[in-house]
């Protein structure tokens, strides 16, 4: 408990009057932007000036704080200036241009990870179907929970992080964000999961685009990869490579941010792990005969889509975020 207080409680309530007036501020722009009148491209720069600003903002003025309520911090003031912006990008590819009412996007921006405003845009009369959705909620919750215990348990060292990190993405991605999705279903909203059997890819792009965070995958799409496409295509320059690239390099540059900065360490590790998948990715599906290998055997295939993902992945979950915040997570 010693090391969850010094890791995740700050030692005044500064720290959280300041997230929560950069917070608030992030709900109330991304509630009102989409329908301002200052065009389409004062929009977007209102939009992405504010992503920018509000992660200076709170990395500036919790610079002191201790670095588990950074990470979280951070990563609260990101996830809503992007959904700000998914919700601009929505409006403007619609016809008739309007946005959520305000609590809709309340509960779009605070209650659900996913980056799809359409899904609060419509509420059905009666439960949407979730077939099976609270069973397997609950029993990932449960083993994930399971899985943290033998973690705190064990002695230490490589055994002990595999089962942190087993535990905690059984208990938040496949536990409380299925069980979140299976509430809101109930609730007459189609929520779609957001974390599907992994271990089903076959391919580093079908794990990275149909089975791994497609919160974030929807994300991405519309602000970084459909937009870069775009361009290159107006410009004569058609192709998956280069917008594939920019949308990996976004992905590790966000990962950076709540990895790296919140303990101010091992800079640059995480846009490795994703400049390396973004390689691996384009070797894969550029190759024709690398693509037709994998497609004949399922079994490699698999073994080579789990293989790149761990044995990299101490560049990702680097040595100082492990310690100063995964591991106080469960009082260690």
């Amino acid at each position: 408990m010693h090391a969850f207080v010094e890791a995740f409680v700050p030692a005044s309530i500064i720290p959280l009057v300041v997230t929560g007036v950069i917070a608030g501020t992030s709900i109330w722009i991304g509630a009102l932007l989409p329908v301002a009148n200052i065009g389409r491209r004062g929009r977007w720069s209102i939009g992405w000036g504010w992503l920018l600003v509000s992660l200076a903002a709170v990395h500036l003025a919790l610079i002191s704080a201790p670095a588990g309520y950074r990470m979280l911090a951070i990563v609260l003031i990101t996830l809503l200036g992007t959904k700000a912006l998914v919700h601009v990008e929505w409006v403007l590819r619609q016809l008739d241009a309007r946005p959520l009412t305000p609590l809709r996007y309340g509960l779009f921006a605070l209650g659900w990870l996913g980056m799809r405003p359409e899904v609060f845009s419509v509420r059905h009369t009666r439960p949407v179907s979730a077939p099976g959705w609270l069973l397997r909620g609950t029993a990932c919750f449960a083993t994930g929970g399971l899985l943290l215990v033998l973690a705190r348990e064990w002695s230490g060292g490589i055994v002990t992080d595999l089962l942190l990190l087993a535990g905690l993405s059984l208990t938040l991605h496949f536990g409380l964000l299925t069980l979140s999705a299976w509430a809101f279903r109930r609730a007459g909203f189609r929520a779609n999961l957001l974390f599907r059997n992994p271990f089903a890819a076959k391919t580093l792009s079908d794990f990275w685009a149909r089975y791994w965070n497609l919160g974030y995958v929807e994300m991405t799409s519309r602000l970084v990869h459909r937009p870069a496409r775009q361009f290159l295509s107006v410009h004569g320059r058609n192709g998956a490579i280069v917008p594939l690239l920019i949308a990996f390099a976004f992905s590790g540059l966000l990962h950076e941010a709540a990895i790296t900065l919140p303990v101010m360490r091992a800079f640059g590790l995480p846009l490795g792990y994703f400049t390396l998948h973004a390689a691996l990715v384009i070797f894969e599906s550029e190759i024709p005969s690398v693509r037709l290998f994998l497609t004949g055997h399922p079994f490699i295939a698999r073994l080579w889509v789990i293989g790149t993902l761990a044995l990299p992945l101490p560049l990702l979950f680097v040595r100082p975020f492990v310690d100063q915040v995964l591991r106080p997570l469960i009082g260690l």
